[in-house]
């Protein structure tokens, strides 16, 4: 055992729970029942694209603030955007 950790954790290599049983369950067994079903619903892209373009724009100002020294706008700036993306 020279040169390995000791552990108590299980061997994984990436760290993440495995989805793919979560997949074959919905797959399989959810939808196919019709207890979960996808909302979709044809809508303009045009307000989605304006709100993003807005959203980086007010982000890049933010940057441009925060890099030239005027950390009350940017931080302002940015936490304007978190505020309105989590408000959606």
């Amino acid at each position: 055992m020279r040169g390995e950790a000791i552990s108590s954790r299980p061997n994984t290599t990436s760290g993440q729970v495995d989805r793919t049983a979560l997949r074959v369950n919905h797959r399989d067994m959810l939808r196919p029942a019709g207890l979960l079903r996808p909302d979709v619903h044809a809508e303009d892209p045009a307000p989605h694209r304006f709100a993003q373009g807005l959203g980086a724009a007010v982000l890049l100002a933010a940057s441009l603030a925060l890099f030239f020294g005027a950390a009350a706008a940017g931080w302002g700036l940015a936490f304007v955007v978190i505020a309105l993306a989590a408000a959606r």
